[in-house]
């Protein structure tokens, strides 16, 4: 289940020196059993840092930032219109992290659409060797066509087997769309892209 009061609260911090959010409704994939209670929520300080002057900001041109270390990259926005729990005078700022993104679709359903700058992995190729590439320090958020497709799960507990931090994008390529993001047409017909 995912919480959006905690997502929203997690960008705010971001921005004023917090935690990283992702865009898109994700959950946690877990193999084991399930839990017997509740967890508290986290208290993690982060350290202030300043990533950059909100005035050189300009609307859509990301600036790159590794927030809280240097294995953390992501990115600050500004959208040029106001958004609820944007930040800055205009509460148009909202900061990403900069995760590699996994399409478990062939690969000739990557190179129809995709989520812009999405790798393909699917599931028959994923195995130690075929892993072998991918950066074991990384968060990999997985997605597939959509709600009806179980895709993106099946690659997110392979991955998630073999030692991989792993996120599902739910709702797949389809809600993505229906939220307003963007997609591309790729020209790459390899099976795994660089992470």
């Amino acid at each position: 289940m995912v919480c959006e009061k905690v997502l929203n609260l997690g960008r705010r911090h971001f921005l004023r020196g917090g935690a990283v959010f992702a865009a898109g409704a994700v959950v946690t994939v877990n193999t084991g059993t399930a839990a017997q209670a509740a967890p508290a929520d986290a208290r993690i300080r982060y350290p202030s840092t300043r990533l950059g002057n909100v005035a050189d900001l300009q609307v859509n041109e990301p600036l790159e930032v590794n927030y809280p270390d240097a294995d953390a990259p992501g990115v600050l926005l500004k959208l040029g219109q106001a958004i609820a729990d944007g930040v800055g005078a205009d509460g148009d700022i909202v900061g990403f992290s900069t995760l590699t993104i996994v399409d478990g679709r062939s690969p000739a359903a990557l190179t129809s659409e995709r989520i812009p700058g999405a790798i393909n992995l699917p599931f028959p190729d994923i195995s130690p060797t075929g892993t072998g590439h991918l950066d074991p320090n990384r968060i990999y958020f997985c997605y597939c066509d959509g709600i009806g497709s179980s895709g993106s799960t099946k690659v997110a507990v392979r991955l998630t087997s073999l030692g991989f931090s792993v996120r599902e994008l739910i709702g797949g390529l389809d809600w993505w769309k229906r939220e307003g993001y963007g997609t591309e047409v790729s020209d790459d017909q390899s099976s795994a892209g660089a992470a």
